[in-house]
């Protein structure tokens, strides 16, 4: 059995399978925070983990 990790960091947007209790795939997507600025307003992250998750999706491999 294989478990979907997700993580919607303040920084990342991120995708992990776990499986006979280890890590079997991840990857992840860093924000785009704007030159000078130091994060993101909470909408502003959460509209580009919205974009980032079906990206994410996309990438899972099909054996999983």
């Amino acid at each position: 059995m294989y478990y979907l990790g997700i993580d919607t960091s303040a920084y990342t947007t991120s995708l992990a399978i776990v499986g006979a209790n280890r890590l079997v795939w991840e990857e992840r997507l860093v924000l785009k925070v704007p030159q000078g600025e130091t994060g993101l307003a909470q909408s502003a992250a959460f509209f580009q983990h919205v974009q980032n998750l079906p990206l994410l999706v996309q990438k899972v491999p099909s054996s999983y």
